[in-house]
């Protein structure tokens, strides 16, 4: 976004937890995003710590934090070497609740893009 040419916009969408990181875009460079599409993703504001939206979701879903995404294999062949490659690849994640737990977000910046859901 930085190395952005001035005078230049873009699009942004985003899914899922994606739409903390957009919201942060639009916060950084308010004056180089056209309009954001928050596409079934969270959606902060700047009334509210981000963190607020991630307590929302572990209450509706209360296994949240152990999830595990498995995909049915009749319906996604995948090689063994696939297999295996992708275990290497699982991993723990954290949402750095203690960083989303202050205020990101603020009505000059984040607030003057539009965004759609």
């Amino acid at each position: 976004m930085a190395s952005l040419p001035s005078g230049e916009k873009v699009v942004l969408v985003a899914h899922s937890y994606g739409g903390l990181g957009i919201s942060l875009a639009m916060e950084r460079f308010p004056e180089k995003i056209s309009v954001a599409v928050y596409l079934t993703a969270l959606m902060p504001n700047y009334r509210d710590p981000p963190v607020a939206l991630v307590r929302v979701q572990q209450a509706a879903s209360p296994n949240f934090m152990d999830s595990i995404v498995v995909y049915d294999s009749n319906h996604q062949p995948v090689s063994d070497v696939h297999l295996e490659l992708g275990k290497l690849l699982v991993m723990p994640t954290g949402f750095y609740l203690n960083d989303l737990s202050k205020p990101l977000l603020t009505q000059n910046k984040f607030g003057s893009v539009t965004g759609f859901l």
